[in-house]
């Protein structure tokens, strides 16, 4: 099983960086393993997309169903079907000036990656890194990309 957290401070306000996020058409824009997504029905708790991944070369399609939709303040999605189970949670907190944004994450790679599991949750964990950096970089206009 591999676990990882990470939390970086946003500067705007957890509704806007909630909405961004959470707005599938912008998931390839700060999401570097993202390829295509669509949406099933309208964003709310119990909602599924499907998804297409490249991670480790390899493309994966799953199944997203969302487990937490509080907007402003928690977002979370666990497969529902693809190669290996994996669950984020992601918390938004008010701060002085914008976000608290803190990612917590979760996978069984079972046998699809278990011989590698260790270099795939190194890299899975930088690739968390620098998704979160990118979202915070194109919402606070350093990026390009629409906010």
């Amino acid at each position: 099983m591999i676990r990882f957290e990470h939390s970086l401070d946003i500067d705007r306000p957890p509704v806007e960086v909630f909405a961004y996020m959470t707005d599938v058409a912008h998931m390839p824009e700060w999401q570097s393993g993202v390829l295509e997504v669509e949406l099933q029905g309208a964003m709310a708790k119990g909602t599924r997309t499907r998804e297409l991944r490249k991670f480790l070369g390899r493309r994966l399609e799953m199944e997203q169903e969302v487990t937490a939709y509080e907007p402003g303040r928690r977002f979370g999605v666990k497969t529902a079907s693809g190669p290996f189970p994996v669950s984020v949670t992601m918390l938004l907190k008010q701060r002085k000036g914008g976000t608290t944004l803190r990612f917590k994450g979760q996978a069984d790679t079972g046998g699809f990656f278990k011989h590698a599991e260790p270099l795939v949750a190194r890299l899975a964990e930088r690739q968390v890194k620098t998704d979160l950096e990118t979202l915070k970089d194109i919402l606070e206009g350093g990026a390009t990309g629409s906010a």
